[in-house]
This record gives structure tokens, C-alpha cells and sequence, in this order.
């Protein structure tokens, strides 16, 4: 018994060693959310979410949110190492991609692996007699906030990125749908908006607003980290709790 109580301390102290590591290196990294690409910022932003993996493999946590997490890191290194490099931001983008399809898939295993759940049937969560939220949060990402993106940003970006960008948001959405409809977890839940909404931070910076943003160059990328750090954050803690 005493025995198991020390492995179990110490577990916990590795745990929790990981979680501050991740936190102090976001930490780092927001300092120099405005700051040119360098590989000492690479390193510090990828870390952040690659020790959110970490810390999901020591817990022995689902080995989708393990991966989608190494493929959130792998996305934080590609834009963090050049982020005006068209190559640099489709690698990015197909890394993140990947990441939502698994967190798509452990959403809906989470909620107990019904895609009639996922598709708004009697025991979604969006038809719960407390799930009116769900349900119009659904409706505004499904018929505002996608469309609205997709008309402002498609005339901004070059041909050639347009249908990674309408393929991406489309899986964002359907990620922040897993979530709403299957997933319990209000930590989880918010994880995933919070994602949705660093995403679309990012993407209003990149075309729209651009070098010449002004003040928007100011708060935008502060913003885009702390909702991305936040939204992995709640959502391994959230699967992991």
C-alpha cells in the first residue's frame, strides 16, 4: 500500500512538472508573440503544446488526443518558423487539419461513439432539455460564422490556397459540432470554441488585416496564442480530468 502511494505521488508530481514546463514555455512564447520568425521561437511555441502530449501520453490518456496534440505542435512549428512562407502555413494547415479529424474522432467515441449523436439525433446533446446553448452555438458557427469567413476571406487569398481553406473550415466546424453534440465536458467544449476562435483570429490577421493592421497588430497575436494555449489546454485537461 505504501508503496502505491509513493508511485502515485510521484506520477502526480511528474504530471503536474510537465503542466507547469508547458505553461512557463507558453508563457515565454507570448513575449514574443509579435516577434520575427526564429527557430528559438519555434522551439518554445511547439514545446507549449508538445508537452500537452506529453502530459496526456504519462497519464496514459487516449492515444487520439495524444496524437492530435503531437499534430498541434507540429502546426505551432511550421508557422512558427516562417510564417509568410506559403509552404510553411499549408504544412501548418494540413497539421492542424489532421489534429481536428482526431479530435473529431475522440469527441464522438467520448460521447460514446454514435454519429447519430454527432448528427443531431434524439440523444445529442444539442436536443438536451439543457442544451438550447449547443444548439445556438451550433447554429452561429454553421450559418455565421463559416459563411461570413469563407465570403471575407476566399477574395483575400490566392487561388491555390482557396480550397485548403474551405476544406479546413469546414473540419473546424465539424469539430466544434463533435464537441457541442457529444461531448459532456464543458472544459472540453470551450477548448474546442476557443480553437475555432484562434483560428479565425489568425486568418482575419493573415488576409485581411495584414502588416498594415495598425492597432489590430497590437492585440491579434496575443490573442491568437492565448486562445489557441487555452483551447488545447482545456480540451487534453477536459479528456484527461
Amino acid at each position: 500500500m505504501a508503496d502505491d502511494k509513493g508511485a502515485f505521488r510521484t506520477q502526480l508530481t511528474l504530471d503536474q512538472g510537465i503542466l507547469a514546463f508547458s505553461l512557463a514555455t507558453s508563457l515565454i512564447y507570448l513575449t514574443t508573440a509579435r516577434a520575427s520568425a526564429s527557430v528559438s521561437r519555434m522551439i518554445t511555441k511547439a514545446s507549449s503544446t508538445a508537452l500537452l502530449s506529453v502530459l496526456s501520453l504519462s497519464k496514459n490518456g487516449p492515444s487520439l488526443l495524444t496524437y492530435a496534440l503531437a499534430l498541434g505542435s507540429l502546426g505551432d512549428a511550421f508557422l512558427a518558423y516562417d510564417h509568410d512562407s506559403e509552404s510553411y502555413f499549408l504544412c501548418g494547415l494540413v497539421s492542424f487539419l489532421l489534429a481536428h479529424l482526431l479530435y473529431i474522432k475522440l469527441f464522438i467515441s467520448t460521447g460514446g461513439g454514435s454519429v447519430t449523436k454527432f448528427m443531431g439525433g434524439g440523444d445529442s446533446l444539442l436536443m438536451s432539455e439543457d442544451g438550447r446553448w449547443r444548439m445556438y452555438t451550433a447554429v452561429m458557427l454553421v450559418g455565421l460564422f463559416a459563411p461570413v469567413m469563407l465570403w471575407k476571406l476566399l477574395p483575400k487569398v490566392k487561388g491555390d490556397l482557396r480550397a485548403p481553406i474551405v476544406v479546413y473550415t469546414s473540419v473546424i466546424v465539424c469539430m466544434d459540432l463533435a464537441a457541442l453534440s457529444t461531448v459532456g465536458d464543458i472544459w472540453v467544449v470551450v477548448g474546442a470554441l476557443m480553437f475555432t476562435a484562434s483560428d479565425g483570429i489568425l486568418a482575419v490577421h493573415k488576409f485581411l488585416v495584414g502588416p498594415e493592421g495598425g492597432r489590430h497588430n497590437v492585440w491579434m497575436p496575443f490573442a491568437v496564442w492565448v486562445l489557441y494555449y487555452g483551447g488545447q489546454g482545456m480540451i487534453a485537461l477536459g479528456v484527461l480530468a
